[in-house]
């Protein structure tokens, strides 16, 4: 297997594991910083959070294959899913803190969520409770454990510097020359790990809706409309299904993971969809112990404290969506 062509793509950016009991080792660091040195060159642009709203099916069809290469990757790291471990561990420094000692008052800031749809008000204990909920759902959704980005917003996506985004959405070369290699890249690794592959889905299509470029408070924007998004969806969706079937009839990958598909491509692209939705629950969790613990401690002009709400009123707006799923199996 060429490991240039499966990693190189993908690991520009390796960091340890933000508050976790299992770093990446220093043999994946060192080793990533000089394949990249030695390997790539050249500048990129980052894509506009207004360019990557209005062209996200033509951007989507590329990102998912990327993922997908990701999702096959054999990290020699640990393979049991992090995402409550990471959750619970945010939570209990979170408990430890003057706002951890209080309930936490929900308000939606940016987030445009009818205001029946959430607690006014919820504990530490209640939100262990409600991560011990969404364990249930994780074991219940049999989602694969594969290596996850888990982080893939458009600030971690990059244009090599020699294409630009047409106005029909396509990505074309400035020099006129064909396209020849993938022209994103995914970068900024700080929160890898294995996890549930319906989570890096659910969280992609989470930050569609999530604009971090705001220079007024609270520094972020939210568009509702945009967790909706079907079509793009069901067309990230088969990007990422197809690529997964080329990858395993090629043979390319000694590794490669036998749960990723069944040999039923519409059974595929169904679950895929299902999972891509059902897990934004998931995602808006676990960001918001995230934010409730920056926020005692913000080291960057961010509404923590906001964000961490507004993620909280959109869980538990998506909540029923879990248990509904949980009942019918």
């Amino acid at each position: 297997m060429d490991i240039k062509r499966m990693i190189l793509p993908f690991l520009l950016e390796v960091f340890a594991k933000f508050d976790s009991s299992q770093p990446i080792s220093t043999e994946i660091l060192s080793r990533t910083r000089y394949l990249c040195a030695k390997y790539l060159g050249g500048a990129w642009n980052r894509i506009r959070r207004d360019q990557f709203r209005l062209k996200a099916i033509t951007i989507g069809r590329i990102i998912a294959p990327m993922m997908a290469r990701v999702h096959t990757l054999d990290v020699p790291i640990t393979k049991e899913p992090e995402v409550l471990n990471c959750a619970r561990g945010w939570l209990a420094k979170f408990r430890q803190t003057a706002g951890g000692a209080r309930p936490i008052d929900i308000r939606c800031t940016a987030a445009r969520v009818p205001a029946h749809s959430y607690p006014a008000s919820i504990t530490c204990d209640q939100l262990e409770e409600e991560l011990n909920f969404v364990e249930d759902f994780l074991i219940k959704s049999k989602s694969p454990v594969v290596f996850s980005h888990n982080d893939l917003q458009e600030g971690n996506i990059l244009l090599f510097a020699d294409y630009h985004l047409a106005d029909d959405g396509s990505i074309r070369s400035q020099s006129g020359e064909d396209v020849t290699i993938d022209p994103l890249v995914l970068i900024d690794f700080e929160y890898c790990s294995y996890n549930y592959r319906g989570f890096d889905l659910g969280n992609h299509f989470c930050e569609y809706g999530i604009d971090y470029n705001c220079d007024e408070p609270p520094y972020y924007k939210i568009y509702g409309e945009m967790f909706n998004v079907t079509e793009q969806r069901r067309n990230f969706c088969k990007a990422y299904r197809d690529e997964v079937y080329r990858m395993r009839d090629s043979g390319e990958n000694p590794h490669f993971p036998s749960d990723l598909v069944t040999g039923d491509r519409q059974k595929d692209l169904d679950r895929l969809v299902t999972e891509s939705t059902l897990f934004m629950a998931v995602s808006n969790i676990y960001w918001s112990c995230w934010a409730l613990l920056n926020a005692e401690d913000a080291v960057i002009q961010f509404d923590y404290s906001s964000y961490a709400r507004d993620r909280l009123a959109l869980y538990y707006q998506q909540k029923a969506s879990l248990q509904k799923f949980m009942d019918s199996q």
